[in-house]
């Protein structure tokens, strides 16, 4: 199933989550793995000393939240993202711990990130949330998704290349250089509404999502600048 593949008629990110204890797990499940495993990776590789520790845990984290209950316990009020990379970050602890000959703690560890450890984890969640957009916006446009992975040079579908020119992506879509850039501007304009779209359904209240789509949407302008709309 891919990221975008949406097995549930869905009003939050949590009813989603809920889904996997009931009729329709196995789909549940499979969409939160694929939909989130880039960051889940991302995190584990940042906290571990080694890449090989890194697939180690990373290949236990998915048993270890499907059978720990860490999902049903988790308080429906918090950011989703908060719950994800706290649960992340506690594994990933118990883990080198266990690995150390120390029992893993049965209670939730606590911990606070360090600036530059939080920007970096911050910006793996909006290249997260960057490929959700994008998996829609392929769906509803394949042509427009097309011109934003090559214009900003995005490491998608296989592309390797950096930024092309508009008269480059002219070519490659098949049309002329001003419909690129009006292409560009309408895709632009989308890709943030669905990144506000997935915040909303993780975020709780207005202002959570307004503090959170302005921390993501400062990140992803620093990261590929002019892909989103500030």
């Amino acid at each position: 199933m891919t990221s975008s593949g949406n097995p549930l008629n869905i009003t939050t990110r949590w009813t989603q989550i809920d889904a996997m204890r009931g009729n329709n797990a196995e789909a549940a499940w499979n969409w939160f793995v694929d939909r989130y495993r880039p960051f889940v990776r991302g995190v584990l590789r940042a906290t571990m000393q080694t890449p090989a520790d890194a697939n180690r845990a990373e290949d236990e984290f998915w048993g270890y939240i499907y059978l720990s209950g860490a999902i049903n316990r988790a308080d429906r009020e918090r950011r989703f993202r908060a719950f994800l990379s706290g649960t992340v970050r506690n594994f990933a602890r118990a883990w080198l711990r266990k690995r150390h000959g120390d029992e893993i703690p049965t209670e939730p560890l606590t911990d606070t990130l360090k600036e530059q450890d939080a920007e970096f984890e911050l910006g793996l969640w909006a290249d997260t949330l960057i490929t959700i957009g994008l998996d829609a916006l392929e769906q509803e446009n394949p042509r427009t998704a097309q011109a934003m992975v090559a214009f900003y040079g995005l490491p998608r579908g296989g592309n390797t290349r950096g930024p092309r020119s508009a008269s480059e992506v002219s070519e490659l879509v098949g049309c002329s250089a001003q419909a690129v850039y009006m292409l560009l501007m309408r895709g632009r304009e989308r890709l943030r509404q669905l990144i506000e779209q997935e915040l909303q359904q993780g975020c709780g209240d207005a202002d959570s999502v307004r503090n959170e789509l302005q921390a993501v949407l400062l990140s992803a302008q620093q990261r590929h600048p002019g892909l989103v709309q500030e």
